[in-house]
């Protein structure tokens, strides 16, 4: 019951924190991850993680804007690599990841 959704929550949590360290320490992304849900929101930093690790050619053409056009933009980019790693990624989850979904950018990154 209620114990074990505490245990599941702090686990999320002491998992996120190790997620954005390694981000923020090791990967040193172009901007400092503070909120998986805001900051990877409009696809650009997924596209630079991916970049990073060589799985992703033409990073140049990601767009660091909240705005529709780019965003979409970005999504459309991002599924085909999505697809071929084996993450389930399809209209839904890009939508989720839009609309800062709780949870949905830090289960895309560990699947990543």
């Amino acid at each position: 019951g209620e114990e074990f959704l505490r245990f599941v929550t702090t686990q999320e949590i002491i998992m996120g924190d190790h997620l954005a360290a390694w981000l923020n320490n090791e990967v040193e992304l172009s901007k400092r991850v503070e909120t998986f849900e805001d900051d990877f929101a409009n696809g650009y930093l997924f596209g630079e993680l991916l970049a990073k690790f060589n799985q992703l050619d033409d990073f140049d053409q990601f767009k660091d804007r909240d705005i529709r056009d780019p965003i979409i933009r970005n999504y459309r980019m991002l599924h085909p690599i999505f697809r071929s790693l084996r993450i389930k990624f399809n209209s839904q989850v890009a939508l989720s990841l839009i609309h800062k979904r709780q949870g949905v950018a830090r289960d895309v990154l560990y699947h990543l």
